[in-house]
């Protein structure tokens, strides 16, 4: 709301997008970074980080182990891709073969896997307890490599 982005891609999208950001940052306790034109048309991920790592707020990215990789603190893991993969394959073999789609289940279960930037928590202040810690399915960060 108010944030004067506009919803095509337009030479200033860039400058919208990281005025937006750091508005929405300097009222928030959080943001939540969504797929944008912005971030995936554009290397901006060096300035989104900057302005991350200034507001001292936690993140989660929706591009998950790509975005926290990048400098976002939290995002989902791609970890569960081949499951999803195999399961819609499977799905698909079944109604090639015959079967009535509405007859399917179509109840999948995945663990939710989550990634985390152990450099964006310390650079933000952000203390994660080490039961957290250690239920994160993937870690980045210059200490972990």
């Amino acid at each position: 709301r108010n944030t004067n982005v506009k919803e095509t891609v337009a030479p200033d999208t860039v400058a919208l997008y990281l005025a937006a950001l750091r508005d929405v940052c300097s009222r928030s306790d959080a943001v939540y970074i969504g797929a944008s034109t912005a971030l995936t048309e554009y290397d901006i991920m060096p300035q989104v980080r900057k302005i991350l790592e200034d507001a001292k707020i936690p993140s989660f990215a929706l591009e998950g182990d790509i975005r926290v990789r990048e400098g976002v603190l939290f995002g989902v893991s791609s970890l569960e891709t081949e499951k999803i993969g195999l399961y819609n394959a499977d799905k698909i073999a079944s109604m090639l073969y015959g079967e009535v789609p509405r007859l399917l289940s179509q109840k999948f279960v995945g663990v939710p896997s989550i990634a985390m930037n152990l450099d964006m928590a310390n650079k933000i202040g952000y203390e994660i307890s080490l039961a957290s810690l250690a239920t994160m399915d993937q870690i980045y960060g210059e200490k972990i490599r």
